[in-house]
């Protein structure tokens, strides 16, 4: 036994002794104790016209739902500034045994809600889930401004083409950054197909706002290895010839960043280990648990026109 388990093992029957020592047989030790907590809330709302949450009934013991259940409230968004109110409705499906209900991967059941609008950049929401007792949780976010990017001219670096791009007023590092690449091609079925790719090197944050570098090479390569790898949504034949070299064009290209609000900081940071450890201290929900915040958007069209460039990055000019 190593030093660090004796040390394991030695904590554990200290804890073990003084609970021993500290309760009766009739203690019920509550982690909810002094905590007015009766729903957590997983998910954000976005600029996309269609919204999903989670949410989960707080409970003082350790269970799994292996039934379809009610939630027994009632959720709704209120938008702050116009007072608008939404009402969500559960996300149910029908089941093998005929009930309407939703059951996860893990075969365990839970409750989605869901709600058709489409914020806008500066909407602030206030969520709320009201139990038919009466009892709620609560959370508000902020739908985060992002503006339209300025796109840079095309450089070499290397004997690759790379591109910055600016997005003026975002100080903060993005939740995602994806390049939407639309191409066809001879050697495929006569369409136009659309993939996206999502980048993981997000950028710098300075004073003219969020800066990231594309590598137009490296994206035209993902998409051919994509496109082989894939090879039947896109073509009725079982291969194709020369996979780097084929024809292929770019018919279009859009560039979409996805800016949490505020509230994401203190989880995308790194937290102080004490403060971090204490129950709910990564929650915003009020009377409950969980993380409820928004994401604002930027779409802008880039496409790649430069016959030279085309060439260049491996496309058909």
């Amino acid at each position: 036994m190593t030093s660090s388990e004796s040390i394991i093992r030695l904590l554990l029957t200290l804890v073990l002794l003084v609970s021993a020592t500290g309760c009766d047989d009739n203690t019920i030790i509550s982690p909810f104790s002094g905590r007015d907590a009766h729903f957590s809330i997983y998910g954000f709302i976005s600029t996309s016209d269609t919204q999903l949450v989670r949410i989960v009934p707080v409970r003082n013991r350790l269970e799994r739902d292996d039934q379809p259940t009610d939630l027994q409230a009632v959720v709704t968004t209120t938008e702050l500034n116009s007072g608008r109110v939404d009402i969500w409705s559960p996300v149910r499906r029908q089941l093998e045994t005929g009930d309407l209900g939703l059951q996860f991967s893990d075969s365990t059941f839970g409750h989605v809600y869901r709600a058709i609008f489409t914020p806008n950049s500066g909407d602030a929401f206030e969520m709320r889930i009201e139990g038919f007792d009466g009892n709620f949780s609560s959370a508000t976010t902020s739908i985060p401004f992002v503006s339209q990017p300025v796109l840079g001219d095309y450089f070499d670096v290397d004997g690759e083409i790379h591109q910055r791009i600016v997005w003026p007023g975002v100080f903060q590092q993005p939740f995602r950054v994806a390049t939407w690449l639309y191409f066809a091609s001879t050697n495929l079925r006569p369409d136009e197909f659309a993939v996206p790719f999502y980048h993981n090197a997000f950028g710098e944050v300075t004073e003219d706002g969020l800066t990231i570098e594309l590598n137009l090479n490296e994206d035209i390569r993902l998409l051919r290895r994509h496109i082989v790898e894939n090879l039947s949504r896109y073509s009725d034949s079982p291969t194709v010839e020369n996979p780097s070299t084929f024809p292929l064009v770019l018919t279009d290209r859009r560039i979409r960043i996805f800016v949490g609000d505020s509230t994401w900081a203190f989880i995308s940071s790194s937290p102080d280990e004490a403060r971090s450890s204490q129950p709910g201290a990564l929650s915003n929900v009020h009377n409950g648990f969980g993380f409820f915040g928004s994401l604002g958007t930027s779409v802008v069209e880039a496409p790649i026109i430069d016959p030279a460039v085309r060439l260049q990055i491996g496309l058909s000019s």
